[in-house]
């Protein structure tokens, strides 16, 4: 499989999400609520992408205006089927499809989480940014890390944030969303201890709120997450 990566040569959002969500220490996931990563992953593809100038939503749906590749084999994939979304056979506008809005995605694109999690590891692990380990317990069940080769892409990644929320000046678009996505998914409870996030919220709520696309998908993230807590099939 190839290894695609963002078309800024960056770590997409989708593999910060993954980073964050990684114990450094062990090399496993942190505690999120169920479906939690499936639900960050979703949304911070839709970020990624929207970033790129290859999607755009209304209030009834969320639509391609770009089908330029990115670079990315995940998001490629994904925008494809942003774009496909809607048309028939021929590629023309089908009259029975229903509008997919920014919930419909996030709740899709987060049904396929494990598989898209277990890519970007992969991704990750080609370009020496995790290690992957398999130890065995009892020497018959066998378990899987990926703790931090370096440990400098993570840090980065939770130093830029925390710059971002305790500094003075207004962050860049990217962590903007990015402080959106993880502070509704419960990601960002691992870039601050509860004090300092009881400490910044008036900051987190007032930044997050400059960009349409992080109220829209957040708001997504939240619905979407409240479905699944609630039993009902999203």
């Amino acid at each position: 499989m190839g290894q695609g990566n963002s078309i800024d040569g960056r770590l997409s959002m989708a593999e910060e999400v993954v980073l964050l969500a990684l114990d450094d220490a062990t090399g496993e996931f942190r505690d999120l609520p169920p479906g939690g990563m499936g639900v960050a992953l979703g949304g911070a593809m839709l970020m990624d992408l929207a970033l790129a100038d290859r999607i755009d939503s209304d209030l009834k749906r969320l639509f391609a205006v770009s089908v330029e590749p990115t670079g990315d084999e995940v998001l490629d994939d994904v925008l494809a089927e942003i774009a496909g979304r809607g048309t028939d056979a021929d590629g023309d506008p089908g009259e029975e499809t229903p509008d997919w809005g920014t919930f419909l995605w996030v709740a899709e694109l987060a049904r396929r989480g494990d598989a898209y999690r277990d890519q970007l590891l992969e991704r990750l692990v080609a370009r020496g940014v995790l290690r992957m380990e398999d130890t065995r317990v009892l020497w018959v069940f066998g378990s899987r890390a990926y703790p931090p080769a370096t440990g400098i892409e993570g840090e980065e990644v939770r130093a830029r944030l925390r710059d971002a929320i305790f500094g003075a000046e207004i962050p860049e678009t990217r962590d903007i969303l990015l402080i959106g996505l993880a502070n509704a998914t419960g990601v960002l409870g691992f870039v601050l201890d509860a004090h300092e996030l009881l400490e910044a919220s008036d900051r987190i709520a007032r930044i997050t709120a400059l960009e349409e696309i992080s109220r829209s998908v957040t708001r997504a993230v939240y619905e979407v997450q409240m479905a699944i807590l609630g039993g009902y099939p999203t």
